[in-house]
């Protein structure tokens, strides 16, 4: 750990690598690289490589790799009979707050409230007569069923668009239902591991690179602007990229894989961009393999914009979140001259999509070439969206 009074300044003329390690009980156990400027925070190389580091300045950070790639990744710590981080329950919880504030949109717009005025009545109408229908000789509510029948399909469009918005409105009640069972498994003692990523805190963070930036798990957080640039690209896989965001999944076992009892849980780590006044993200290389990849990320600009430019491609992915269960039991029941005996095997996967979120005042998104984005959500109330293809653009929904 490293702390400056004023300024702080690294500079290497090779490789910059500020090197973590992994722990062996969770996150906490980690060790990382700590640095802390009063001021402002610079740190130069050829290629620079920030393993789950923590960068802390008054003024500004500005990292920059002059030949190479610019890397903020994370550490995998062992959990043996651990809880996951309270990070994650954090996380978790806050999907669940999500969620309600989602019905309450719905439950509090004017257009659910015409609808359920309107079609409450007619649907309390057809139960009761469809009610004393059963209930009588069919001759004495027949008149009641036909005129039940009739309201019925003179409001159908009405009922039919309430009938939706509570369909949705379940559909987030179960989720929250799932989601508090993610959060008791995750408060549950298993074995696996957990992902801890970078942080950085600053009023400005500026991230310069000759080729790629690349981060996983990272967290970011300005207090004005945060900038993201690169001028190249690097392979990753069989793609190439010259800027990738990614979130970062993990497992834990609960109970033995052949036990009557035994749970899987796998969580999502996102990366987290969040800064009051603006998140720019540019990837302007020399061709069309400079593209950009944000997945399972949340990038939040408060009262600013999110400008995403991309010469090459521009993907928004998503992740998920994970709950396997599996439960075995036996018994018999009956006396000693006629006994039963019985098993019972259950078998469950909750699957919760973890989605690429951006939310500022306005939100630009421009790509040379395509741009596909799967699950993503982009939340700009109070100004505009802009999608803007080279080729072709692609929304498409992901199934749970």
């Amino acid at each position: 750990q490293l702390k400056s009074a004023g300024n702080m300044t690294i500079r290497s003329k090779g490789d910059l690598i500020l090197a973590g390690q992994a722990g062996k009980t969770g996150n906490a156990s980690a060790k990382v690289v700590k640095l802390e400027a009063s001021k402002n925070l610079s740190l130069v190389g050829k290629n620079v490589n920030l393993n789950a580091s923590e960068l802390n300045a008054g003024g500004n950070v500005d990292v920059v790799a002059t030949n190479g790639q610019l890397s903020l990744t994370s550490l995998e710590n062992t959990l043996t009979n651990q809880a996951y981080s309270q990070e994650y329950i954090d996380r978790l919880n806050q999907s669940i707050v999500r969620a309600d504030a989602d019905i309450a949109v719905i439950t509090n717009s004017e257009k659910y409230k015409d609808a359920k005025s309107k079609a409450e009545p007619v649907l309390q109408f057809y139960a009761e007569a469809m009610a004393f229908f059963a209930q009588n000789h069919p001759q004495v509510g027949m008149g009641r069923k036909n005129a039940a029948e009739a309201r019925m399909a003179a409001n159908k469009a009405v009922v039919d668009q309430y009938k939706q918005y509570n369909a949705k409105i379940d559909q987030l009640n179960n989720q929250k239902k799932q989601l508090n069972n993610v959060i008791n498994q995750a408060k549950a003692k298993g074995n696996g591991s957990e992902i801890l990523g970078g942080k950085v805190t600053a009023h400005n963070i500026n991230f310069t690179s000759n080729a790629s930036i690349d981060m996983d798990a990272a967290k970011l957080t300005a207090k004005n602007h945060i900038n993201l640039m690169s001028a190249g690209y690097k392979k990753i896989g069989t793609n190439t990229y010259g800027i990738s965001i990614e979130g970062v999944s993990s497992g834990a076992e609960i109970g033995k894989q052949d036990s009557d009892d035994y749970k899987y849980l796998m969580l999502t780590n996102p990366s987290v961009l969040t800064a009051a006044n603006g998140i720019n993200i540019e990837a302007s290389g020399v061709d069309k393999n400079s593209k950009t990849s944000i997945g399972a990320s949340k990038l939040n600009a408060g009262n600013g914009a999110i400008n995403i430019k991309s010469l090459g491609g521009l993907d928004l992915l998503h992740d998920s979140n994970e709950l396997y269960s599996y439960r075995f039991t036996s018994g018999s029941h009956g006396n000693f001259i006629k006994k039963t005996k019985w098993t019972k095997s259950e078998e469950k996967r909750d699957v919760f999509v973890v989605p690429t979120e951006l939310t500022a005042k306005n939100i630009n998104v421009l790509s040379g070439e395509d741009i596909n984005t799967y699950a993503s959500r982009f939340n700009a109330a109070k100004g505009d969206i802009h999608l803007t293809a080279g080729t072709s653009l692609g929304l498409y929904a992901v199934d749970e």
